[in-house]
């Protein structure tokens, strides 16, 4: 009789049904065992093939801890996080040598995750120590914008963003509009912000992850207005309507940050903990996030499954 293959007996053990799939296989041979089982745009999460993002559609940015994390001889500092989306908008480290940590999963560590953690006093000359350049110019269309973070805190300091991204080389200089960022405002709050106009929504600090779920739509008001919505985990959803100030910028977004922040000069926005997925979507989705009819929702249930929320 022939032996199998770990490969090969993942495939007999789940059969067509994807139901109680358990495989002692490596990660890249899972990798594969999940596209050949499950439909297209679809993923092997907890037993069954979850839509994806790409199921959605319209990503212009994915990041996922457990795939595409390229790091240096140490196995453990991140080089480069490549983009899943066709786009290939990959975050590489922005001071040589300096990138996050890539966390993975063992028995005190239960998610992959990549880790930042500020080093030493801030200061405008150390401010990217650690962190990853991105190109987040999708935000900056003008139909609308899903931005989608999983992160988890590890210390409660008051700017702790995750995601940002200036135009030009000031963050909000007095009278003009200057920054995005998604993360954490202070203890309790999570921010969407551009224009230097906060929008907050309570987001406990505990060590678990949240989904930050950050949605700009155009609406037919004076100017450029948008609707801006912010959904911090499952706790709160906040509408801001701003008819003056758009949260979508026709500007050039320049300098996009994973890590940290963007905000007045001498504001420390570096972030302390782990970021395991973000999701950049070319629109502003519809629905809610328990709706698994909606757009919002499939893209909810799919970070959800993903990351045991």
């Amino acid at each position: 009789m022939a032996i199998r293959t770990g490969w090969e007996r993942a495939l007999v053990a789940c059969g067509v049904m994807l139901s109680g799939c358990v495989a002692d296989v490596g990660d890249a041979e899972l990798g594969v065992a999940r596209e050949a089982l499950c439909p297209p745009y679809t993923e092997m999460v907890a037993g069954g093939c979850t839509p994806t993002p790409t199921f959605v559609g319209g990503v212009e940015l994915w990041l996922r801890a457990d795939r595409g994390v390229i790091t240096a001889r140490d196995r453990r500092r991140v080089t480069q996080w490549q983009d899943q989306s066709p786009n290939d908008r990959h975050a590489v480290a922005t001071v040589s040598g300096t990138g996050p940590a890539a966390v993975v999963p063992g028995l005190i560590e239960p998610r992959h995750a990549i880790r930042f953690v500020p080093s030493g006093a801030w200061s405008v000359a150390t401010q990217d120590t650690g962190m990853l350049t991105v190109d987040l110019s999708p935000i900056a269309g003008a139909h609308g914008v899903t931005v989608m973070v999983v992160a988890s805190r590890e210390s409660e300091t008051t700017n702790d963003h995750v995601l940002g991204a200036g135009v030009g080389t000031t963050g909000c200089p007095a009278g003009e509009g200057g920054a995005f960022f998604l993360g954490y405002s202070d203890a309790d709050h999570a921010t969407m912000d551009t224009n230097c106009r906060a929008l907050v929504a309570q987001a406990w600090f505990e060590p678990l992850p949240r989904i930050l779920t950050g949605i700009a739509s155009p609406v037919p008001l004076f100017g450029d207005g948008h609707l801006r919505e912010l959904y911090a985990g499952p706790y709160e959803h906040v509408h801001v309507l701003d008819p003056y100030e758009p949260f979508v910028t026709t500007a050039p977004l320049l300098d996009g940050r994973i890590g940290r922040g963007f905000g007045s000069t001498g504001t420390d926005t570096r972030f302390d903990g782990d970021v395991h997925e973000i999701v950049i979507f070319d629109r502003a989705l519809e629905g809610e996030p328990d709706d698994l009819s909606s757009e919002l929702g499939l893209a909810t249930s799919w970070l959800r499954r993903h990351w045991g929320l």
